[in-house]
């Protein structure tokens, strides 16, 4: 019995891509300037950003039009879901690129058509429901309409607007939706967003994520324009309003189609300031200009890893990490309604899955690791399970991970990707019944040495130095 009493120390990582097949065959992707990628380069609107600094740390794609200094969060998703290539945006996408999926973001745009018409030419969802349709006629006209139609439901789809409804319409001086109250303009938003999503089923979507509204009055922009050096709360208190529509609508569209599944991922929920490297909240990294944009060419700040925002509107690549990250894969409960992405497209998955040290291969690192073993008395005294045999004490475990995380970091070769992978892993540890069973009570124990009350003291000692020192190793 005694042998089946693990101590147990595992770290499972999700954020990183395991080499094989994609999980689902393509991705979809329809948004604002959080998930544009290129599509309004050529396009006659201030709401652009294929030049310097834009891209500055994604040198092999530099300014492309991205709205921030590296990836975005359906950047990250891709990556997630084991894709190779990043998804191109539809302005450059043609041919068998196409069955891989499409980026239809555009900055600027809305839930409404008129939505970012001050800023100029926008492409509204709308207008990315109508370029889809185009899209599906040339697959289809690749594949045919029967694997089309397979292939459509297989996709992910991952939506996320109405920012700029607020921020581009809402909010601006003389806006004629200005007239309704915010209770009665984020139902009409609603309303139509439920119609959008609705078409979108009709062509074929039957996995479907959709982003809420983050933090809009907490901008670097937000904050300078409302003048008190502090989050515009009636911009905030808007986009809840809407956000908390959103659940109702993902139980509504549930119902409906049964054969789809809708979910929901929270981001305003999701904190910028979680992410402990992040101490810069409420300025831009760039220089900005009156459209909260970084000026061209200007310089950023040198450690981008420490600001919550690029420009004054848009997310430095970390925070995009960070909120992709649990948006894949929850972690809370409140991150995603009622599920996560990875649950949605495999609703029988299991939460975590660990690699054993002992067959766990250099790729295999950055998923995670099992460094159990059995009978080795927690590790919390060294010496407990010798009774039984060798086995890999809690101290010798915390070695091991040691020399996995020096492992991992030769292999991405970035100091801080390998701590921000460490950061956003989940760690267990379960450990203790061996200094009791297989010495304290064993035969020849030292129960005459310590009493119950002694002995739970220093085990807890020691333990507590033993988490210290996990914690030392980026465990969060």
């Amino acid at each position: 019995m005694a042998l089946l009493l693990l101590s147990f120390l595992a770290i499972s990582c999700f954020g990183r891509v395991v080499h094989g097949d994609p999980v689902v065959p393509c991705y979809f992707i329809f948004g604002d300037s959080l998930a544009d990628n290129g599509n309004n380069n050529n396009l006659q609107t201030s709401a652009k950003v294929n030049y310097a600094p834009y891209g500055i740390d994604l040198p092999s794609i530099g300014p492309s039009g991205r709205f921030t200094n590296a990836r975005t969060m359906v950047d990250f998703i891709t990556q997630s879901l084991g894709f190779t290539d990043l998804i191109l945006p539809h302005a450059t996408a043609s041919g068998n690129d196409l069955l891989r999926g499409v980026n239809y973001a555009s900055g600027g745009s809305g839930i409404r058509p008129d939505t970012g018409s001050n800023l100029g030419a926008h492409i509204s969802l709308d207008d990315q429901l109508q370029n889809h349709q185009n899209v599906i006629k040339a697959i289809v006209a690749i594949v045919g309409e029967a694997k089309a139609t397979q292939l459509l439901n297989s996709c992910l789809y991952t939506v996320g607007l109405g920012s700029n409804d607020y921020i581009n319409n809402y909010f601006i001086s003389g806006s004629s939706t200005s007239q309704n109250t915010p209770e009665q303009y984020a139902s009409l938003l609603i309303d139509q967003y439920s119609s959008q999503l609705k078409a979108l089923h009709g062509f074929g979507a039957r996995k479907i994520a959709l982003f809420g509204l983050g933090q809009i009055g907490c901008t670097p922009f937000a904050i300078a324009s409302g003048g008190k050096n502090a989050c515009v709360q009636e911009m905030n208190s808007a986009a809840k309003l809407f956000n908390d529509k959103l659940y109702p609508l993902v139980d509504q569209l549930n119902s409906a189609f049964t054969g789809a599944k809708f979910i929901l991922v929270n981001v305003m929920g999701m904190s910028a300031s979680s992410t402990n490297a992040i101490t810069v909240l409420g300025t831009s990294c760039c220089p900005t200009g009156q459209t909260g944009l970084c000026m061209p060419n200007s310089t950023p700040c040198p450690d981008r890893s420490t600001y919550a925002f690029f420009d004054g509107f848009h997310p430095t690549e970390v925070v995009n990490q960070g909120l992709a990250g649990r948006a894949y894969h929850a972690s809370s409960t409140t991150d995603t309604y009622p599920t996560d992405i990875s649950h949605l497209l495999n609703p029988s998955a299991l939460r975590i899955l660990f690699c054993p040290k002992a067959t766990a291969s250099r790729s295999d690192l950055p998923r995670g690791v099992n460094y159990a073993s059995a009978s080795s008395g927690a590790g919390i005294r060294a010496t407990r399970g010798s009774n039984l045999g060798d086995q890999i004490s809690l101290n010798k475990q915390l070695e091991n991970h040691r020399n996995v995380i020096n492992s991992i970091n030769s292999s991405l070769g970035d100091p801080n990707e390998t701590t921000q992978l460490l950061n956003s892993c989940l760690y267990s540890i379960g450990v203790g019944n061996n200094d009791y069973i297989n010495d304290y009570f064993a035969s020849g124990n030292r129960s005459g040495e310590y009493t119950l009350e002694q002995l739970a003291s220093l085990l807890i000692n020691e333990y507590t130095f033993q988490l210290q020192t996990l914690h030392g190793y980026r465990a969060r």
